[in-house]
């Protein structure tokens, strides 16, 4: 008789999931950096993650739980995920052996390992009080 309850993982996780957390990151730390507050910055992850074209979902806690994760392996440490945009001249280069493509915009994701982005708030307290 099988065991009853969820399937063990042993800690693996599909690879979905990475690049669900690496975009939802992106866009926490995007709204972050355009002045946003933790809160707004939240919903922001959530609504950019709702709103795309592959149906992914995420919830607000979910949001949480991915940013709480990043908190936990190095202090000090963390994954950084980026997105650039190429130009047309980049793209036309990477794409010179693909018979047929026209596109002059492409998306391109950077992961690198660095500190803890530092998000400081718009009230905190200074020096001169």
């Amino acid at each position: 008789m099988a065991k009853r309850g969820r399937p063990r993982t042993y800690g693996v996780k599909p690879g979905r999931m990475f690049f669900r957390d690496a975009f939802v990151r992106c866009a926490f730390d995007a709204a972050r950096r355009n002045g946003e507050k933790y809160d707004d910055a939240v919903s922001a992850a959530v609504s950019a993650l709702n709103s795309g074209y592959d149906k992914r979902y995420v919830s607000r806690t979910g949001v949480k739980r991915i940013l709480a994760a990043r908190q936990l392996d190095h202090p000090g440490q963390t994954l950084l995920v980026t997105k650039d945009v190429l130009e047309s001249a980049e793209v036309a280069t990477a794409n010179a052996h693909l018979p047929g493509v026209h596109i002059t915009r492409l998306p391109r994701w950077t992961l690198q390992f660095g500190p803890c982005p530092e998000h400081t708030r718009n009230n905190a307290r200074t020096d001169g009080k």
